[in-house]
């Protein structure tokens, strides 16, 4: 049975501590993807960038994800960009699942409360109860 349900990606914890699980994880495809300024195919690797994402907890503790992620860069227009990261949230830099966790319970508890139980800040926890409020309204 797989660590983490994250489809697309392979995980072994590296530290588990006792509020605290640090997991690595690591893409499973990584094809070269297009290039999202000109939609070229002709790219080249370029090299990796250590990211850390949060995610749901796990066992009462948070959960920490570190990830190197590949980078490329395109010969035709020069552009520098990374590899997509399905499920994961650059803007709130946590699982998407992690921030769909976070909207529903910051209608139930207090975000300082909410914020510590997953590691992040109340400012997070804030703006994600914002975001909710806004595609509640939409509907």
């Amino acid at each position: 049975m797989p660590l983490l349900n994250l489809p697309n990606y392979t995980s072994s914890i590296i530290e588990e501590t006792e509020h605290d699980i640090h997991i690595q994880i690591a893409l499973i495809d990584s094809k070269k993807p297009l290039c999202p300024q000109c939609n070229s195919k002709d790219i080249v690797a370029h090299g990796k960038r250590h990211r850390h994402f949060m995610d749901i907890p796990i066992r009462g503790k948070r959960v920490g994800l570190n990830i190197d992620v590949p980078r490329y860069r395109c010969k035709a227009c020069k552009k520098l960009f990374p590899a997509d990261l399905p499920g994961m949230s650059n803007e709130y830099k946590m699982t998407e699942r992690l921030a769909d966790f976070i909207k529903k319970q910051s209608i139930l508890r207090p975000y300082a409360h909410v914020a510590k139980d997953v590691g992040v800040s109340d400012a997070t926890v804030y703006g994600l109860f914002v975001d909710y409020k806004q595609e509640t309204e939409k509907k």
